[in-house]
């Protein structure tokens, strides 16, 4: 299996449910724990534990290679553009992805997009309306910007009139994100 398909088959979701759930269990654990510094203490080993499963279980959440596309990014290359819209689509939720993505969304706007990457980005910034609103929504908001056209304003437009509360704010967060239609 090539790096390129192993990319593409990663279990984003099942990785990042084990490692909101060893930070789950960090906090759990803790919660029985009253003397930090006797590694003897049975609650205080199965903390320690719990510790080391998150700190293996944050970076398995990200699939081979993410972090040299990253940086690749950041220096410009656009090979390691579809790692980053892969993780975007996907969106993965455990500790500190949010940053992550805000990064991510940062650089992938500095970067040309064809049309097909550009469609799915849309999709990502659409599917943001429907179902985040988490801390990183803004850098979804710049992301619309990058991609404004009538196809996302019509998606947006539609979703105003949600019967869902939450998902029509959102959409009018990102219409005004948007500024005036370019005519």
């Amino acid at each position: 299996m090539s790096k390129r398909q192993r990319r593409h088959s990663f279990p984003y979701e099942l990785r990042a449910a084990e490692a909101a759930a060893a930070q789950r269990a960090v906090h759990t654990t803790f919660a029985e724990v009253r003397r930090r510094d006797d590694p003897d203490d049975p609650a205080t080993a199965a903390w320690l534990a719990a510790i080391a499963r998150f700190r293996a279980a944050v970076p398995a959440a990200y699939p081979p290679g993410f972090w040299e596309d990253v940086a690749r990014l950041a220096k410009g290359d656009p090979e390691g553009l579809e790692t980053a819209i892969r993780f975007l689509e996907a969106d993965p939720y455990f500790d500190r992805s949010g940053y992550v993505k805000a990064d991510l969304i940062r650089l992938v706007t500095r970067l040309p997009l064809d049309p097909d990457e550009s469609a799915r980005l849309r999709n990502v910034a659409i599917d943001a309306v429907d179902r985040r609103g988490r801390r990183e929504f803004r850098a979804y908001c710049r992301l619309a910007r990058r991609l404004d056209g009538p196809e996302l304003r019509e998606a947006l437009a539609a979703r105003l009139m949600s019967r869902d509360a939450a998902v029509a704010r959102r959409a009018s967060w990102m219409i005004e994100a948007l500024g005036p239609a370019a005519t």
